[in-house]
């Protein structure tokens, strides 16, 4: 591999999960065989399944590791016998995919928004390689792009924010200010502003996604300035929320993203907008490991499972909060609600 393609390279030696994958007639007739059976077509590129995972935020963070958990259980599922994973670096994304597709890998898993610029200039010059962008949006015909409008999922989120504050002042703690984050943070306002018009909103962003201390520094002050709820939306630096939160005590509440977190703090995690990442990702190497994949882009939404997941189990939700919320979420499926897609 060429010195500069990764900063942490993880691979995977599934050996024995491919058939066909020892060069020998038996195996190979194995391999015919367990294609007429199911149905299956090979993929492009030879027998041998080959994936890389790409992501310029490190394992350990609740996003990447839930496309993490897709990837893995594709990996095992349909007998990916080469992988690796790559944290790309700024500068870099462009020369990490190149230097992949020269590798052979025939599937590139992308991870986050900042990828798929690079994506777009690359995948045309290696039609033989799929790309698969978990979040993120670039076309082709290798290329299999997800974009999350958010702002459906969040203004639900607001919604219920608004009504259950005690103190009628609540708080958006992004990572980083981008479109994504637009998206994400301009939904939950409009959400809070319809179910609570006297709410205030604070916005905030810790300008680092991998800060922890920062993160935590910033919930202190949205606590001390009189917010009950903050909207977490700071990947890492989010953690810093969850111990500031844990050491102010009650009254001191969150809102997760992404994955249901709504244990992590019992009691003082009201909710989690939940993205089934894992899902998506999984599918993807699906179409490719079955010779399937048709390159495409696909919209999601509350739909497809990006919504608010409340901590029934934790905190007591009164029925007209919940009520509101399936109401708020009939109304976004059908298309009645068109929330902001912007935070400006």
């Amino acid at each position: 591999m060429k010195k500069r393609l990764l900063a942490v390279v993880l691979c995977v030696a599934l050996a024995g999960m491919v058939t066909g994958c020892n060069g020998g007639a038996e195996g190979k007739t194995e391999e015919k065989e367990k294609v007429e059976q199911d149905g299956t077509k090979e993929p492009e590129g030879g027998a041998e399944l080959s994936a890389a995972f790409v992501t310029v935020q490190p394992l350990g963070d609740p996003t990447i590791d839930l496309c993490y958990k897709g990837f893995t259980e594709a990996v095992e599922e349909f007998g990916f016998g080469k992988t690796t994973v790559v944290e790309a670096k700024a500068g870099e994304y462009e020369e990490n995919f190149r230097a992949l597709c020269e590798e052979g890998y025939g599937l590139i898993i992308a991870n986050m928004p900042e990828l798929q610029e690079a994506v777009g200039r690359v995948a045309p010059d290696y039609p033989d390689t799929k790309f698969m962008i978990a979040l993120g949006e670039a076309k082709g015909d290798n290329v299999i792009s997800t974009w999350n409008k958010e702002q459906y999922g969040t203004y639900i989120t607001g919604v219920f924010a608004g009504l259950m504050t005690k103190t009628d002042k609540v708080a958006f703690l992004g990572g980083v200010d981008n479109d994504q984050l637009g998206r994400v943070g301009g939904g939950f306002v409009d959400g809070v502003k319809a179910s609570n018009p006297d709410c205030k909103v604070e916005v905030m962003f810790v300008g680092d996604f991998s800060d922890p201390t920062k993160g935590k520094q910033m919930a202190q002050l949205l606590y001390d300035e009189g917010c009950d709820i903050i909207f977490q939306a700071a990947a890492q630096s989010g953690k810093g929320v969850f111990e500031c939160a844990k050491e102010m005590g009650e009254g001191h509440n969150i809102i997760g993203i992404d994955v249901d977190q709504n244990g992590d703090l019992p009691g003082q995690v009201y909710g989690s907008f939940v993205t089934p990442y894992d899902k998506w990702v999984y599918e993807a190497m699906e179409e490719f490991a079955k010779g399937e994949f048709e390159g495409r882009v696909i919209y999601r939404s509350v739909k497809e499972g990006t919504t608010l997941k409340m901590a029934e189990d934790y905190v007591e939700i009164p029925k007209e909060v919940s009520d509101a919320v399936d109401e708020a979420t009939e109304k976004i499926i059908s298309g009645e609600i068109e929330p902001a897609d912007t935070l400006k």
